[in-house]
């Protein structure tokens, strides 16, 4: 399975069928991902039995924007929405992000109604959030860095169906075809951006 540059994927099947453990495998949070010969952007994992070494956890994971039930399970549960979404351009985890960029304080205005209720994007907590506003600023998490690969593993599910539609029109106004690729994972056909069905 090779994803290119401009690649809008969608992988679908009930549960149970491996989904999630591919997904983990891609986005190498799985431990068999360094010792199987994939490869990320261009550069092996680890070449079996040679002994060499290959691109480690943190070159991929900086060139991968994921949102997905998992995230969400492990996700810091007492940041605020503003730091939830602005982690993602920060070079670790946990440190203080950066300052925001253009494209982060695009979306956040653009949202900016839905975060509203729960008191704005810097006054709410992640943990304390609602289900659809929890997905949408992980969805915006894994879009703001403008990755080159975006992955959305069951990431609409849950979500309030106009704030769905909105982040839809996101994807389809800022994907860059040159650069980045998508994969959508899910079991719904309406949690699909239409441009991936």
């Amino acid at each position: 399975w090779t994803i290119r540059a401009g690649g809008r994927w969608g992988l679908f099947g009930p549960n149970g069928s491996g989904k999630t453990t591919l997904i983990s495998l891609l986005t190498s949070d799985h431990p068999q991902t360094y010792a199987l010969p994939i490869t990320h952007v261009g550069h092996r994992t680890r070449l079996p039995g040679r002994g060499k070494p290959g691109v480690n956890v943190f070159d991929i994971q900086k060139r991968i924007g994921h949102a997905s039930p998992e995230v969400h399970a492990f996700f810091p549960k007492a940041y605020t929405l503003w730091r939830t979404v602005h982690s993602r351009l920060a070079e670790a985890f946990h440190p203080k992000p950066p300052s925001t960029t253009k494209y982060a304080g695009t979306l956040l205005v653009e949202f900016e109604d839905t975060a509203a209720g729960m008191g704005g994007w810097d006054g709410a907590v992640f943990g304390e959030a609602g289900l659809s506003v929890k997905r949408l600023a992980l969805f915006i998490h894994a879009v703001v860095g403008k990755r080159n690969l975006i992955v959305f593993g069951e990431a609409f599910s849950g979500m309030d169906s106009v704030v769905r539609d909105r982040c839809f029109q996101v994807l389809r106004d800022g994907f860059d075809r040159n650069r980045q690729a998508r994969l959508v994972v899910g079991n719904v056909g309406e949690e699909v951006p239409e441009a991936d069905t």
